[in-house]
């Protein structure tokens, strides 16, 4: 194949451009902030961070723009403790970095139940449950990394799936039957939830 002069001048496409980002805490879930951004020539948005002071070792998954602005939920993370994000904006092969944002956690209510996992091969995952007005997300090792209080309480339940897949679905007396984000689903043999939420809640 021949390239001709045309072919080795033409530009590619032009570098993701950062134009605002922010973040700021969820008030619903102190474990957790939202990251907003402003992009152009952007496929999709992300976000790395980590503990202020230390390396941004964490990356929240990338979501895709809609115009110009991409919302990212950065989930997960330790209370009352200091944080530093950075959005990235991916186009084509290129990724550009934001400025570096700061954000501190707030506390957890006093009234979410704490846990303990023991045992010395746990498996990987999430749990899902409810627990008085909480809705909540354990890891494998009993940390609560995701929780929702509801006045009414919640309740679960989970359908089997032709495809052998399971189905989670919360409710509350004033809601209804809602999805959790994203279809929330483990496998068959799986007794964790492969957790995957799919909005700031």
């Amino acid at each position: 194949m021949r390239c001709t002069p045309e072919d080795v001048l033409r530009p590619g496409p032009p570098a993701p451009e950062i134009l605002e980002n922010a973040v700021a805490s969820n008030t619903n879930n102190a474990l957790s902030v939202v990251v907003t951004a402003r992009a152009r020539f952007a496929d999709s948005v992300g976000v790395r961070y980590g503990v202020a002071g230390a390396r941004l070792d964490s990356v929240a998954p990338a979501v895709p723009r809609h115009g110009e602005s991409a919302v990212v939920p950065v989930l997960g993370l330790l209370p009352e403790t200091s944080y530093a994000l950075q959005v990235l904006a991916y186009g084509g092969s290129q990724v550009i970095r934001g400025d570096t944002l700061t954000v501190a956690t707030g506390a957890v209510p006093t009234d979410l139940p704490r846990y303990v996992a023991s045992g010395s091969d746990p498996a990987p995952g999430y749990v899902v449950f409810g627990a008085g007005v909480y809705g909540i997300v354990i890891d494998n090792t009993g940390r609560v990394v995701w929780y929702r209080r509801l006045p009414n309480g919640l309740g679960l339940n989970f359908e089997v799936q032709p495809t052998g897949r399971r189905l989670l679905r919360w409710e509350t007396s004033s809601h209804g039957w809602r999805s959790i984000p994203s279809a929330t689903r483990c496998a068959p043999s799986a007794a964790p939830v492969d957790y995957r939420p799919g909005s700031t809640t």
